[in-house]
């Protein structure tokens, strides 16, 4: 356990990776973040939990992951690679970035990048869909106008 005076000033959590191994998570373990799309139940609890000490309590929260659909939530996403900051801003800024964090070997969220194909393909859709809510309203749109 941390004093208060090694992790910064107060109203300030840093945390890192929400590790819920085994139980409501299944097979979702560190490592296969890759493989699936949506945040495990044990690790959407611990997200909560920091939203609801950030909103009531005025905290700040600096959650480092690999998840992007995690990083979409946040009000402030920073890309680092090798230790440098490529980009900053708010995750609709972030990830509207979807060329230059490929460059870079960068994931950016499933929804984005489903958009981002139909786009390169010629479908009219959003330049920056960031979850499966706004990709499907995308999509349903894209249907209505018989584009597909």
């Amino acid at each position: 356990i941390a004093h208060k005076e090694q992790v910064g000033p107060p109203g300030f959590v840093p945390h890192q990776h929400p590790r819920c191994h085994g139980g409501k998570d299944g097979d979702h373990r560190e490592g296969n973040h890759r493989d699936d799309h949506r945040i495990p139940q044990g690790r959407q609890e611990v997200i909560s939990t920091v939203q609801k000490l950030n909103k009531e309590r005025g905290i700040t929260i600096i959650l480092i992951t690999h998840y992007m659909e995690e990083a979409v939530l946040a009000d402030r996403v920073i890309m680092m690679d090798s230790g440098k900051v490529l980009t900053e801003g708010t995750p609709r800024e972030v990830f509207a970035k979807v060329e230059m964090l490929k460059k870079h070997r960068l994931d950016v969220p499933q929804a984005t990048e489903l958009c981002y194909r139909l786009k390169g393909c010629g479908y009219e859709l959003p330049d920056c869909v960031l979850d499966e809510n706004e990709c499907a309203k995308a999509l349903e749109k894209l249907l209505k106008r018989g584009a597909v």
